[in-house]
């Protein structure tokens, strides 16, 4: 439907919004951090099946005919629950929605025409391959039954061509990758057919297809207009970009890679859609090895980041798939975050496929081998992607990243960077290469421009888990400190061991989930005698707000729900650093207050900060009433004379060293020359 728009806020509710509320509630079934840990726990398949009859996965493991669980039988009927209830949302859809949803489909029904197509080739009953095909590709009863019948001979070729050009809604992508073969000429017999399918590799007639498909989606999306233009389109030229990366890293050491095959075969595989696409395109298309693969990426930092997990992929380690996939999780879970648009329902899709890829990952590892298993779960949880979980943060983070005045709610942050950069001017060290451990918008950066020679520090890298926080800012100053900015999470941090000779962290640290872990990871990538320090929010931060909240509660709801985020005790913070392996370790508090008219303010600063509630068990919303109830009851116990109320940071600064041999280390016990009743006396 050409020219077919969503509406906008005043009309998308009128068709959509009921299919647009199914999607979101269906949302709420994804798994969770304590779904995934209950199963990594599983000591069998039997273990699991009983954890995921406590989901929305019950209904198909409470039949008994199934018979004994596997990894197959989880794919199999987690997919057919994705595809039961795609196919619901799709039947609930009135155009241009349904031809939305319509696209999504062809991806898969590609796949399984390729499928099929390699199974007549190599002479393979057919009958076979029907049962692994995609069900959210699979064509009508009629044609799947005429593709039974195909033979590899020249009229079984004829009768595949024209069933999928005739009946299939990919046959256009077909014809028109057969057209392109032929050198722009029809194809007007059976035997110029199989030639095509004989003479070019599967992949390549794949790979072929996806391109048509994507291009023609994202023209599709462009017409709709609106947020689904806008989020579709990024999403899409970001599967673009995948495929362009994939293509010419998997032709090395191929034919494709031949200087004559690049730009007449390779090529043409690339989408013409993307951030990479046109200027980086080119030059991928003239790389022959790996290192120039990387040079061409080296201009875009998420890419940047993703062929890095390459370059140190391992047995133990992250593949560049696996990159590629958080990334692609982590678009999806963005896309939720703005209303009455379609990209929504692709990215259901695609968080729904993620989940049962964890869930086969995990039943695998079960079925293998229980004990070692657990193990290896429990040094690759990142495998098994959290869904709507720690992303959330990121999610806040980014979002504030959008805000036109997102500046203005960030004098705390270059307040506490400006207090962190003073304890660093204490210490009679240089540090020639830094790491700036969440960075936010560069707070540190910013501060240290002023005054380049501080702490020795040449150059700064500066790392966020929030890409768009991270790139707000255009950090080019007049100032010979040399800074570089990554996509890295906080919680799993990619550097070399002994890397780095100093690493700060200002503000970022308190949403972590394994405090241990990071500072451990931290350490790991500091050099010996190298140092670390860190600014976070303590447990007495916002108490006038959180006692408020509680007594508000307590007066509408009968009840308390938590809705500010725990932080970090005094007491905790030095056991933490010294149990993560730090030597020298110290602490110290500041509390800055600051004042606001009045409860709603301080509340949108909080969310304009990044810093609004991020914990998995929130509980419900508050409501209205107790939003009101907690504004007044803030007024009324700690108004101030001018009517504004004061809200109090607690800052716990944490300074420790990596140890070293020539540092300092307590006496032997028993070894004093003085006692404390002699130095008394003295006195």
């Amino acid at each position: 439907m050409v020219g077919a728009t969503a509406g906008g806020i005043a009309t998308f509710n009128v068709q959509h919004g009921y299919v647009e509320a199914l999607v979101r509630g269906f949302r709420s079934g994804f798994l969770d951090d304590v779904d995934y840990h209950h199963l990594t726990q599983c000591e069998s398949l039997e273990d699991v099946k009983l954890n995921l009859q406590e989901t929305d996965y019950d209904q198909f493991l409470a039949d008994e005919s199934l018979g004994t669980i596997s990894p197959g039988l989880i794919q199999g009927g987690t997919t057919n629950k994705l595809v039961e209830e795609f196919n619901f949302l799709r039947a609930q859809a009135m155009e241009p929605l349904g031809k939305f949803l319509d696209f999504i489909t062809y991806e898969y029904m590609i796949d399984n025409v390729i499928l099929l197509l390699k199974g007549t080739l190599n002479g393979r009953d057919v009958n076979e391959l029907i049962g692994q095909l995609h069900p959210l590709g699979k064509f009508d009863e009629s044609i799947m039954r005429s593709m039974c019948s195909f033979e590899p001979n020249a009229k079984g070729y004829s009768d595949l061509y024209e069933t999928v050009l005739i009946d299939t809604p990919i046959g256009s992508y077909f014809s028109q990758f057969l057209e392109e073969s032929a050198g722009g000429d029809r194809m007007d017999s059976t035997s110029d057919v199989r030639n095509v399918l004989e003479e070019v590799q599967m992949e390549l007639i794949k790979n072929s297809m996806l391109k048509l498909w994507l291009e023609d989606y994202y023209n599709f999306c462009q017409e709709i207009g609106g947020d689904t233009a806008v989020i579709m389109g990024e999403i899409l030229k970001a599967r673009a970009d995948r495929i362009a990366i994939n293509i010419t890293l998997n032709s090395f050491g191929t034919p494709l890679n031949e200087p004559a095959m690049r730009i007449s075969d390779r090529k043409p595989l690339y989408p013409s859609i993307g951030t990479l696409y046109p200027d980086t395109t080119a030059l991928l298309a003239e790389a022959g090895d790996e290192s120039a693969l990387g040079s061409a990426l080296e201009s875009f930092p998420v890419y940047r980041k993703i062929w890095e997990v390459h370059q140190g992929e391992g047995v133990d380690s992250k593949s560049i798939d696996d990159a590629f996939y958080e990334r692609d999780v982590q678009m999806a879970e963005l896309a939720f975050q703005s209303q009455m648009h379609f990209a929504c329902f692709y990215a259901y899709i695609k968080l729904k496929e993620q989940e049962v890829r964890n869930l086969v990952w995990i039943c695998e590892c079960i079925n293998r081998l229980a004990a070692l298993a657990r193990r290896h779960l429990a040094r690759r949880s990142f495998s098994a992607t959290p869904i709507f979980n720690r992303a959330v943060k990121r999610q806040h983070r980014n979002n504030i990243a959008r805000l036109a005045n997102s500046d203005e709610y960030e004098y705390l942050k270059d307040e506490v960077a400006r207090r962190l950069l003073d304890r660093l001017e204490d210490i009679e060290r240089e540090f020639p290469l830094a790491l700036d451990l969440g960075c936010g918008s560069g707070h540190l950066y910013k501060q240290l421009s002023v005054d380049d020679k501080l702490g020795g520090i040449e150059k700064l890298v500066q790392c966020d888990v929030a890409e768009r926080l991270l790139l707000r800012d255009d950090l080019e100053t007049a100032t010979s400190l040399r800074t570089t900015r990554l996509v890295v999470d906080e919680e799993f941090l990619p550097f070399p061991v002994h890397h780095f000779d100093l690493v700060m962290s200002s503000l970022s640290l308190h949403w972590v989930n394994d405090l241990e872990s990071t500072f451990s990871q931290v350490l790991n990538t500091l050099k010996p005698d190298g140092a670390f320090i860190g600014a976070v929010l303590g447990g007495d931060s916002l108490q006038e707000l959180r006692s408020a909240f509680i007594l508000g509660d307590q007066e509408r709801q009968g009840g308390v729900s938590p809705h500010i985020s725990p932080f970090m005790n005094v007491a905790d913070a030095g056991n933490l650093l010294s149990a993560a392996g730090f030597s020298l370790c110290t602490v110290d508090t500041d509390y800055i207050q600051v004042d606001y008219p009045n409860a709603f303010v301080l509340m949108e600063h909080l969310r304009g900060m990044g810093e609004n509630h991020a914990v998995n068990s929130r509980g419900a919303p508050a409501t209205r009433d107790s939003l009101l109830a907690a504004a007044s009851i803030y007024q009324s116990m700690f108004g101030q004379p001018d009517g504004t109320v004061p809200a109090t940071f607690q800052v716990i600064y944490l300074i420790g060293w990596s140890p070293h041999a020539s540092q300092q280390k307590p006496l032997r016990r028993g070894s004093a020359q003085h006692s404390l009743k002699e130095l008394g006396h003295e006195s």
